[in-house]
C-alpha cells in the first residue's frame, strides 16, 4: 500500500516567504498532497479539461499580461471563473499585486491568496523543490546489524 503524503500550506508560507493576501481559513489545516504546480495560462482563458485543484498555481508577470489585454469586465469574469474551480492555493509572483476583484474572488470561493517577491521561475522552482523533499516517498526499515563492503 502507497503511503501519501500531505504538507500543510502553513509550513510552505513559512519556508517560501510567502505574504498572505487571503486566507479564509487555518493554514495549518489546508493540506498539499500533491508536488505538481501549474501555472494556469489554460484554465485562465477556459481550457479546464485537466484541471487538478489540488495543485499550487503560480500566477507571474505572463498570466497577468494575457489578462490585461481584456477589458475590466472581461478580466474579472476570467479571474471569476477559474477561483471558482477551487484551486488548493494561489501565489502570485513577481510581488505582483492583485486588483480588487481577485482579492474579492479568492475570499468569496474561499482561496489562500499568497504573494511572492521571486521571480516566476524562481518561485516556481523553489516551491517544486521543496515539495520533492517533503512529499517524497519514503520507507523505513529496522536492523540490527550494518554492514558496510
Amino acid at each position: 500500500m502507497v503511503e501519501e503524503y500531505a504538507i500543510p500550506l502553513s509550513k510552505i508560507i513559512e519556508n517560501q516567504g510567502l505574504e498572505v493576501l487571503v486566507m479564509p481559513r487555518d493554514a495549518s489545516a489546508i493540506q498539499i498532497k500533491t508536488r505538481d504546480v501549474v501555472r494556469p495560462g489554460l484554465e485562465l482563458n477556459g481550457f479546464v479539461d485537466y484541471f487538478d485543484n489540488s495543485r499550487v498555481a503560480i500566477i507571474g508577470r505572463a498570466e497577468m499580461g494575457m489578462l490585461d489585454k481584456f477589458s475590466v469586465e472581461q478580466k474579472t469574469d476570467l479571474i471569476e471563473r477559474y477561483f471558482a474551480l477551487h484551486p488548493i492555493a494561489v501565489i502570485l509572483a513577481r510581488g505582483i499585486r492583485p486588483w480588487d476583484a481577485m482579492l474579492d474572488a479568492a475570499q468569496r470561493y474561499e482561496i489562500p491568496l499568497l504573494m511572492s517577491l521571486d521571480t516566476t521561475s524562481s518561485a516556481l522552482a523553489s516551491l517544486v523543490a521543496f515539495l520533492n523533499v517533503e512529499l517524497a516517498p519514503r520507507i523505513t526499515r529496522h536492523g540490527v546489524l550494518m554492514e558496510v563492503y
